[in-house]
C-alpha cells in the first residue's frame, strides 16, 4: 500500500481548467474506517476510491476564483453502506442501509494568490439521510460525491 500512495498523490494534483487549483493528500490510508473492496483487489479499489475523492474535491476547487488553491488533507473515509460477505459463489456486497451513512474527516484550507488564508477548517462531513436525499443512480461513490459537493457549496458561500 505504501508504494501506491505516492502514485495516487501525484495523480491527484489536479489542475482545473476553469478556475481554482486543488492539492490533496491522504493521511494514514491503511487505517481508514471503511474503504473495503468487497470483491476486487484492495489495492486497486483503494486507488480508485482515492482518485474519485480527489476528482470530487477537484470539482469543488473548480468553482473557486482562478488564483485560489484548495488544500485538502483527508484523515478518514467511511464509504456509504457496509461490506457483507456473500455465501457460496456470491461476491461480497456493499449493503446500503440507514445504519451505514457515509462520512469523511479532512483538513481544508483555501489560499489566494498571495498565500493569504481565505478559509480554514477541520471538517467532518456526514450524510445521515443519504438514502432519502442522495443521488438516484447506481454510479459508484455517488453518495460521497453528493456529500462533498454539498460541503463545497456551503464552504464557497462562506467565502463570498
Amino acid at each position: 500500500m505504501k508504494s501506491l500512495l505516492p502514485l495516487c498523490l501525484a495523480a491527484l494534483l489536479i489542475p482545473t481548467v476553469q478556475a481554482g487549483q486543488i492539492e490533496i493528500s491522504f493521511k494514514n490510508v491503511d487505517s481508514y474506517t471503511d474503504i473495503n473492496s468487497g470483491r476486487e483487489s484492495q489495492e486497486r479499489y483503494t486507488k480508485r476510491v482515492l482518485s474519485r475523492m480527489g476528482e470530487f474535491f477537484g470539482n469543488v476547487a473548480a468553482k473557486l476564483p482562478e488564483d485560489n488553491t484548495l488544500h485538502i488533507v483527508v484523515n478518514n473515509i467511511d464509504l456509504a453502506g457496509d461490506t457483507r460477505f456473500g455465501r457460496g459463489e456470491l461476491w461480497d456486497v456493499r449493503m446500503m442501509t440507514d445504519l451505514y451513512s457515509p462520512w469523511m474527516s479532512f483538513e481544508a484550507k483555501v489560499l489566494d494568490a498571495s498565500g493569504a488564508v481565505r478559509y480554514e477548517g477541520s471538517e467532518k462531513i456526514r450524510d445521515f439521510n443519504y438514502l432519502s436525499r442522495g443521488p438516484r443512480t447506481n454510479r459508484e461513490f455517488d453518495y460521497e460525491k453528493h456529500m462533498i459537493k454539498r460541503w463545497g457549496h456551503d464552504m464557497i458561500k462562506q467565502l463570498n
